[in-house]
């Protein structure tokens, strides 16, 4: 089973999902969560946390005037995306996908997955083929397309979260509610 959660750039999506995880017993929630943060001399860039460990690395950064890198898997607008955090990142949601009894998170899906097929891909097709319950941060203009392609891969999608900008508390209450109604789901119906 899929939850999404949804809703418009940083109204607290990625917050809550951290919340959530902090409140849920170890190691009950693993995957990445990912979160747009300064780096080098004020650039922005996407930083990738690993939920287990608290480990961070780079996912994106803005383009160096200059041009590309071939360490670099690809770059969309002003971001290029890190091969090797990628990579990194990959491992870790692809191994949750083996633990039935884990949530995994995976902080988002968007068009590099959907319409590129790479990014976190590798790890989300390990994920829609097992039996792993998933949580999964998706823009509202590509939940129809992230919910047809669990559907193709047998997966329910019994619910979509919206989260705004509420408070924290009452985002990770709605939250932890989703994920024990999936919990009684996936106990009635199984895997």
């Amino acid at each position: 089973m899929t939850l999404i959660v949804t809703g418009p750039r940083r109204s607290g999506k990625t917050t809550a999902l951290r919340s959530l995880a902090e409140d849920t017993p170890k190691p009950g929630v693993v995957g990445i969560l990912s979160t747009q943060e300064p780096h080098r001399v004020g650039r922005s860039a996407i930083i990738a946390r690993d939920i287990a460990s608290d480990e961070s690395w780079l996912l994106a950064d803005l383009l160096p005037s200059g041009g590309n890198d071939a360490a670099h898997l690809l770059e969309i607008g002003p971001y290029r995306f890190d091969a090797a955090g990628f990579a990194r990142a990959n491992t870790i949601i692809a191994g949750g996908a083996a633990d039935a009894k884990r949530t995994v998170i995976v902080d988002e899906v968007g068009p590099l997955e959907l319409d590129r097929r790479t990014g976190f891909w590798p790890a989300l097709l390990a994920l829609l083929r097992s039996s792993a319950p998933v949580i999964a941060t998706v823009r509202p203009s590509l939940i129809s397309r992230f919910v047809e392609l669990c559907s193709d891969y047998g997966r329910s999608v019994p619910r979509v979260v919206a989260i705004d900008s509420t408070p924290l508390e009452e985002r990770t209450g709605t939250l932890l509610g989703a994920l024990r109604e999936l919990d009684a789901l996936r106990e009635e119906n199984g895997p």
